[in-house]
């Protein structure tokens, strides 16, 4: 959220139903450049970027934001897409 106004970046979903499990969400930031990897911890394996899961590590998304210049705060959030809880630790 920049000044208010909510950015989508990117998206990815899973080709398979995935409930009841966790997974590692691990976010990369190198200047305007950011990657996100998801790990099951169940499995082991990797999203990658058709929403199929793998074994080598790759990344589940990658995009590029010049919006924000300067350093701050980041946050998670997902929007309300059903009766399904989301934990951040």
């Amino acid at each position: 959220v920049v000044n208010g106004r909510t950015t989508t970046l990117s998206t990815n979903r899973s080709a398979d139903y995935v409930s009841g499990q966790w997974v590692e969400v691990s976010l990369r930031v190198a200047g305007s450049r950011l990657s996100v990897q998801v790990r099951s911890t169940e499995t082991g394996r990797y999203l990658d970027s058709t929403g199929d899961w793998v074994s080598q590590p790759v990344n589940a998304l990658t995009a590029t934001d010049t919006a924000i210049a300067t350093e701050g705060l980041i946050g998670l959030g997902r929007g309300p897409v059903g009766a399904d809880r989301i934990r951040f630790d």
